[in-house]
């Protein structure tokens, strides 16, 4: 029969076992915590601020939660008897500290497999700038990970510093690999065909007669909504 004591040894026939909880030991919970956040941060997935949270916070306050089973857990072994020394604060922190990073990873996994993904250094563009009404511009993408959606920003520049074209103009977007869902003057949402790995895009642009533009992917992210 064994029972925890308020140092997290156990007595087994009136004699105690020091185990982890105390001692030299108590410090694997704030290394165990530690090492968690070290790693959620330097592998870090892509991800906005609130996915980001999901793994960064648990791990955060797994750390702090280790500091205080280091400080509330007792050094030495208690050699009162059993019924006087029964306490679960070293233990409930303890406990505390590997659920919260194992929430951490979990976090940590779903944003990996399903948290925004950025492509933007991905594109290739294939058509040579600018483009006016009535051109086209094509532009290719590979798809690295499986989502459901690809937001993309266009960027917008003069190609004559004497025209005054951009305020006006809108983007026109077919894509190759997917639909367009979405449409706004320098910005599209495209749902993407289930399983694809890559994508083709032909903008054109709505625009003056005789304006030239230079179009750029400023920013491209898989999503997942």
């Amino acid at each position: 029969m064994s029972v925890w004591a308020s140092n997290g040894a156990t007595a087994t026939g009136g004699h105690y076992l020091r185990i982890s909880l105390t001692g030299h030991g108590r410090w694997v919970w704030i290394l165990v915590a530690l090492g968690s956040l070290v790693a959620a941060i330097v592998r870090h997935p892509e991800g906005n601020g609130w996915q980001q949270a999901y793994y960064l916070v648990p791990a955060t306050v797994a750390l702090a939660t280790g500091l205080t089973v280091a400080l509330v857990a007792s050094p030495v072994a208690s050699t009162e008897s059993i019924g006087s020394t029964i306490k679960k604060p070293p233990a409930i922190f303890a406990g505390a500290t590997a659920l919260l990073v194992a929430v951490s990873w979990w976090g940590f996994s779903w944003v990996r497999d399903h948290g925004d993904l950025s492509i933007t250094e991905q594109f290739r563009q294939v058509a040579s700038q600018p483009i006016g009404r009535g051109d086209r511009k094509e532009v290719s993408v590979l798809i690295p990970a499986q989502r459901h959606v690809l937001a993309v920003d266009f960027h917008f520049a003069e190609h004559y510093s004497s025209q005054w074209c951009v305020p006006g103009a809108k983007i026109g977007v077919a894509a190759s690999g997917g639909a367009v869902e979405k449409l706004e003057a320098q910005s599209a949402r495209i749902r993407l065909d289930p399983g694809a790995k890559s994508l083709g895009l032909t903008l054109t642009i709505d625009t003056d007669e005789g304006c030239k533009i230079d179009i750029d992917v400023s920013n491209a992210v898989l999503r997942n909504s």
